[in-house]
């Protein structure tokens, strides 16, 4: 590909480019235009209206299974440490059995 064929090719791209970006359709949408009551104004506040409903409801899902996460947790070791009671006391009574046995 020779320079010229290049500088062709972005030359007449920027024209493109140009011819559209002049397009009095491409300047604004009706939002922008002042026509708030419009079919197209009232689709753009539903879609924004939709993506923060849907990205705080993904937000506050992720928050709500960390929160439950660590209350699992803390329930669990609670649990263990519960048993461990239990367990030691078990023992205790045992070997509390065991010396009055052999005391009798």
């Amino acid at each position: 590909m020779t320079f010229s064929s290049q500088f062709r090719g972005k030359v007449l791209n920027l024209c493109v480019l140009a011819m559209m970006s002049l397009s009095p359709s491409a300047l604004a949408c009706a939002t922008c235009f002042g026509q708030s009551d419009s079919p197209l104004a009232a689709g753009v506040s539903w879609g924004i209206l939709t993506m923060i409903v849907v990205a705080y409801s993904v937000l506050f899902s992720i928050i709500g299974f960390f929160i439950f996460v660590a209350r699992r947790g803390a329930a669990m070791a609670a649990l263990e440490t519960e048993v461990g009671e239990v367990q030691d006391s078990a023992v205790a009574d045992n070997h509390n059995n065991e010396l009055c046995s052999k005391n009798s």
